[in-house]
């Protein structure tokens, strides 16, 4: 492939964080070849929808991609992440330390599965 048609698939690959807000704007500037998930361009199709969907809604939500749980989140769970924010983004997920029930929470380790916390 040319650096022409590099640059566009790498710029097309970008579009996933349009309208994002404040987390769009992170993730488009972020150097995702040093993560985990890798380049974009070479991210599935199914996290890039996903992504997509999650950084245009007005609802606090987060993905966590893969065996280590790579976190990214929207624009409205900035409040959640608190102090942590932004650098619990593209981190590996631990525990998010919230004053839930039960105490710090842990994603299931049931891959393929949404699942919801409240507060």
């Amino acid at each position: 492939m040319d650096s022409l048609t590099e640059g566009k698939k790498a710029a097309s690959a970008l579009d996933v964080f349009a309208g994002g807000g404040e987390m769009g704007e992170l993730m488009r500037s972020h150097d995702w070849s040093n993560t985990p998930l890798g380049p974009v361009e070479n991210w599935p199709p199914t996290l890039r929808t996903c992504v997509s969907m999650m950084l245009s809604s007005r609802f606090a939500q987060g993905i966590y991609w893969g065996e280590d749980y790579i976190q990214l989140y929207n624009d409205a769970a900035i409040a959640v992440y608190g102090a942590n924010h932004p650098t619990a983004k593209t981190r590996k997920f631990v525990a998010l330390e919230l004053p839930l029930r039960g105490g710090p929470h842990k994603p299931p380790r049931v891959l393929g599965r949404a699942y919801f916390v409240s507060r």
